[in-house]
């Protein structure tokens, strides 16, 4: 007891100087050979500023200065304090209902006529009083660690570390819906029983132990991913029907398509609710201007308005779906009807073909590929029950491919392939179009700013589909994955200074491929930034214009 009352108050004292002095040290110029993440030293290194240098994915130098291991700190003495402060609430509610109940029965002994009345004098607590004990918590551990000023200056620490403003949303999010969570998986087992929502016991212990507040359920890291599991026939079966996930979620009102201007009305409504010098969208790179910022007070901001519009956190309109899909680490969630539709797909396109590769590439936890190898492998059993034709269907050859360099815990089977050696082993062979062959590229939520699609191009891949937020999201890149002219390269000046504009098509176009958005299956589709105000997730095919005569042949 002596040692965990120890280790409770060390955690509290050391993990929010610990990242504070991380923050200040990866701003400054000190580390500048670690800038491009590999954390290895150049001698040739371009001269950047320190908005820039924040900005920098640098997971090397973050470790080096110990900047995960003070969010694990941060994360558990939040916990701590999360649960002093609902422990105090419900002594002090009990005081009360004592008094209360005392003067109950006090008034019904002195009363002549009985009394129908069930109430025994005893309160509840919502939770939605639970949720503001628990942003109370919050904002005393993880808000007082980022903002310990409440100044401008300290949010331009941290403003564009995009691994900072995942760990500090997820765990906002939690706080504040966690109890709806906690109720939705109670109330529906099948969520439960879901491998979507199993967490790896063997990783972060500590801060999975402090997380069981959420109830996700654990798992056995060798039967997720052993072929030969007795239980891998009826994974499929668990998949949570699109009804379940709205009763439980409570999202019956929310929206059921992209709409991205109500977003940017209601990011514009807080931003006008906020002094504009408070407003980061600004010239950085002008010293006056950011010394003004610097002595900008953010003690007026919530915690809500300070994650969604000043560091791009996207946590208003949210709700408990957002917070299950954080602390699973999903970015998908998979529903009966959507792996139905798309495996129906897969069947009607490239069944019939003997050839056919279908391969997940960053696949994460391999699920995708499992849950519709199950599907597709049922319904063509199903099938060729008293069915002759000249071509019998086959099943596709399915596979999922990650690095893992995203931490994911696997809950099927993944092979450890990046997207070269992905490609390189199922791909066409030294990338020519082979007629007896159909190779066909899943990607779910390729990651920001980053363009795998060039690659499936040149392997000659029959088709790609993407899965996750299209065209002005998170995912790929705006211009050279989707072809949104928005994210076009900005026309460039001639000698004569007349702006000369360029008409090319998009990368895909140019390499003779078509997009054909799924829009049939953006209604069975749930993501960790859906809201209220608009679903981001989608699925998009980008077929070869000449497919092969193979595909339908039967």
């Amino acid at each position: 007891m002596v040692f965990l009352t120890a280790s409770k108050q060390i955690t509290s004292l050391i993990g929010s100087p610990l990242l504070r002095f991380g923050l200040a040290a990866r701003s400054s110029n000190l580390f500048l050979p670690f800038g491009g993440g590999g954390g290895g030293p150049s001698s040739a290194l371009p001269v950047i500023s320190s908005l820039e240098q924040k900005q920098r994915d640098t997971p090397y130098l973050d470790m080096t200065l110990l900047i995960p291991f003070s969010q694990k700190l941060l994360s558990l003495a939040l916990y701590d304090e999360s649960q002093k402060v609902v422990s105090r609430h419900f002594r002090e509610q009990e005081k009360e209902d004592g008094s209360s109940m005392l003067k109950s029965l006090y008034q019904k002994e002195q009363s002549s006529s009985p009394s129908n009345d069930t109430d025994d004098g005893l309160s509840t607590t919502t939770n939605e009083e639970l949720s503001n004990l628990r942003i109370q918590a919050y904002n005393e551990v993880i808000r007082k660690s980022l903002l310990p000023q409440e100044s401008y200056s300290n949010l331009q620490a941290w403003m564009g570390h995009l691994r900072i403003l995942k760990w500090a949303r997820a765990e906002f999010l939690i706080s504040k819906y966690g109890p709806m969570v906690k109720e939705a998986m109670d109330a529906y087992p099948q969520l439960r029983a879901s491998p979507q929502f199993q967490r790896n016991p063997k990783h972060n212990f500590l801060l999975q132990l402090a997380r069981g507040r959420l109830v996700l359920p654990q798992t056995n890291t060798k039967s997720s991913t052993d072929d030969n599991d007795k239980t891998s026939a009826t994974t499929t079966m668990l998949l949570p029907t699109t009804e379940t996930i709205v009763k439980a979620f409570d999202m019956k009102d929310w929206a059921t398509e992209k709409n991205s201007q109500a977003l940017h009305e209601s990011t514009r409504l807080i931003l006008d609710k906020i002094s504009s010098s408070q407003n980061p969208i600004t010239d950085n790179n002008d010293d006056s201007s950011a010394a003004e910022n610097n002595t900008t007070t953010m003690e007026d901001v919530s915690t809500e308005e300070l994650l969604h519009c000043l560091s791009g956190g996207h946590v208003q309109s949210c709700g408990p779906l957002n917070a299950i899909c954080e602390e699973a680490n999903l970015y998908q969630l998979w529903t009966k009807e959507y792996v139905q539709h798309l495996g129906d797909y897969l069947l009607q396109e490239y069944a019939f073909n003997n050839k056919t590769s279908i391969v997940d590439i960053g696949a994460g936890d391999g699920l995708l590929i499992r849950y519709l190898q199950e599907y597709m492998e049922g319904k063509l059993k199903k099938a060729k029950r008293g069915r002759k034709t000249k071509h019998a269907a086959t099943m596709p050859t399915m596979v999922s491919t990650d690095d893992g360099s995203w931490g994911i815990f696997a809950k099927a089977k993944v092979e450890k392939l990046n997207v070269e050696g992905a490609l390189e082993k199922y791909g066409k062979k030294n990338n020519q179009d082979d007629d007896e062959s159909l190779v066909v590229v899943l990607c779910s939520w390729m990651p920001q700013q980053v363009d795998w699609t060039a690659q499936f191009r040149q392997s000659n891949v029959d088709e790609y589909i993407l899965i996750g937020e299209a065209d002005d999201g998170s995912c790929g890149h705006g211009w050279e994955t989707w072809g949104n002219p928005i994210f076009a390269p900005t026309p460039k000046e001639s000698s004569d200074r007349t702006t000369t504009t360029t008409t090319q098509p998009p990368a895909f176009q140019q390499d003779g491929y078509q997009r054909w958005d799924m829009d049939s299956l953006v209604p069975f589709q749930f993501s960790r930034f859906d809201s209220a105000l608009s679903r981001s997730s989608k699925t998009v095919s980008f077929r070869r214009k000449q497919p092969s005569t193979k595909r339908h042949k039967r």
